[in-house]
């Protein structure tokens, strides 16, 4: 036997001939090819060839400016605040609105929206007409392309456009490179498409806001015409605002027109803005400091609102009248007083002749200039009562006692307290506070005019009040059963604000200011 291996067939078996491997090289190419030019041409689809600005007309007098909506809508649904607004306004329905997600994935969503949203319109009362613009993902933008395929999307082309629509009644829009433009108008998005050079924005003006954004949610400016609400005092309006399910605040700043300027001048020419103090706590408040004392102040507010009770030809009366009277000692102890006020109303007084409101006034002074006017009053009189009430001065205590403007239960004082005036509408009142010891406290930011309402607190001792005139017959066109249905009525509206507040600063015709809403409980 030999070492050779040997090959064995069954008998009448060919064997097979090897056969020769055929080359794929020729179909590789093709298939290549077709892959590389796919992706150019998707690569190129999806290039971010076009600039934000290009779409954004500058003749808008609405922009709105806004960043991460998608990671900031669901505070800003839940904000206090759209429960505020009176039925049937346009913006009511803006929560469900920002909670929809235009019939689209969440995941495309995000990447269709970018990070950079800016609206605008030609109509600031007409939202309908708003034009809005972002920059898609790559990712969004190829998911645009294939969702003009889908059902429920219309196309048209425009006169070569080629708009789209989402459904019947949705917005209309148009991609542009990885801009992506929607409107609700078709005649809004066919203007924005169809801008000249000359026509649309410039790139400094739509990226210079972006970049100054802060903690807001939208920041944006208004421009007014005297025929929009409030266009008659103010030219524009810019502003920024955080919406939140707690608190809510809008920064503004107003140009106001020509006319009401020089309406305002005498009252606002001193105004700086200046740490302010504030007010002593009560439902309603208020602290002001316009660079003026309170003499100056009167007929610089007659002349700028036209009320003829605010005119210095009435302050000159006052100083005049009778000495002793409530309006001479009033002129004399208060007229020096100023720049700085703080007024709080503290309720109402239903055991007098007629509910009178009570109040407390504080106000930056000196000690002499008091003093001086105090110590021209008489002292207490003793005996029988005058038949015609007179102010009087206690010169151990530095307290001065005025008749009271209502009945024999109210008497009004005016004393030092603390590094300043103290006036209140009550003996009752100003006594508890003379037990305490002041500790001026100045409010977070400077400005010349601070206000703080808490509506619900407001509404108790006017309640209390209104039953009891209703009660005696006092108060037209209410029983005592249609005013309870209206006070129910009330307490309902009333309940969901805890306070409002605004701070206004002035400043060489420039107001700027700030709005704060704080619910009384989240939404």
């Amino acid at each position: 036997m030999t070492d050779a291996l040997r090959s064995y067939t069954r008998p009448g078996q060919r064997l097979s001939q090897p056969t020769q491997r055929r080359s794929k090289g020729p179909l590789l190419i093709p298939l290549a090819t077709i892959f590389l030019v796919g992706l150019f041409y998707g690569l190129w689809a999806v290039r971010d060839s076009r600039p934000m600005e290009q779409f954004i007309p500058t003749d808008q007098r609405l922009e709105l400016f806004i960043t991460d909506l998608l990671d900031k809508r669901e505070d800003a649904a839940r904000s206090g605040v759209w429960s505020l607004l009176p039925e049937g306004h346009p913006l009511t329905g803006a929560p469900d609105s920002l909670r929809g997600n235009l019939g689209l994935p969440e995941w495309v969503l995000r990447n269709v929206v970018g990070a950079q949203v800016h609206i605008s319109s030609s109509d600031p009362t007409d939202f309908s007409k708003a034009v809005a613009v972002t920059r898609m993902s790559t990712m969004g933008t190829l998911a645009e392309r294939f969702n003009r395929f889908l059902p429920g999307t219309q196309t048209e082309e425009a006169s070569g456009l080629n708009i789209r629509r989402l459904g019947e009644d949705g917005p209309y829009y148009a991609a542009r490179g990885r801009i992506l433009i929607a409107s609700a108008n078709r005649r809004s998005l066919i203007h924005a498409l169809t801008l000249s050079a000359d026509e649309h924005q410039t790139r400094e003006a739509v990226q210079t806001p972006f970049s100054e954004t802060g903690p807001e949610d939208v920041r944006g400016t208004i421009e007014l015409i005297p025929t929009d609400a409030g266009g008659e005092i103010l030219a524009s309006v810019g502003f920024a605002a955080r919406l939140g399910a707690k608190e809510s605040e809008l920064r503004f700043q107003a140009v106001l027109r020509p006319a009401w300027e020089a309406r305002l001048a005498k009252l606002t020419e001193q105004a700086r803005p200046v740490p302010l103090p504030e007010p002593l706590d009560s439902p309603l408040m208020a602290s002001i400091n316009l660079g003026l004392s309170l003499q100056e102040l009167w007929p610089a507010l007659g002349e700028a609102f036209g009320y003829e009770f605010f005119s210095a030809e009435r302050w000159q009366a006052w100083s005049e009248a009778k000495a002793a009277s409530t309006p001479n000692a009033l002129t004399a102890m208060l007229g020096p007083s100023g720049p700085g006020f703080r007024l709080s109303w503290t309720g109402i007084d239903v055991n007098d002749v007629l509910p009178f409101p009570e109040f407390a006034l504080t106000a930056d002074s000196t000690l002499e200039s008091f003093e001086t006017a105090a110590a021209a009053l008489p002292e207490r009189a003793s005996g029988p009562a005058l038949s015609e009430p007179r102010a009087y001065y206690d010169s151990t205590t530095q307290r001065a006692f005025l008749p009271a403007l209502s009945g024999p239960s109210v008497e009004s004082t005016v004393s030092w307290y603390g590094d300043g005036l103290l006036a209140c509408s009550r003996r009752e009142y100003a006594e508890s506070l003379w037990q305490q010891v002041p500790s001026p406290r100045t409010l977070p930011e400077p400005g010349n005019i601070y206000v703080s309402i808490r509506p619900s607190l407001c509404l108790e001792p006017i309640v209390e009040a209104g039953r009891l005139l209703v009660e005696n017959d006092l108060l037209r066109g209410y029983t005592l059963e249609s005013f309870e249905e209206s006070v129910q009525e009330w307490t309902n509206e009333a309940a969901p604000l805890q306070e409002l507040s605004a701070l206004l600063a002035i400043s060489d015709g420039l107001y700027q200011g700030s709005i704060r809403v704080t619910m009384s409980g989240a939404n």
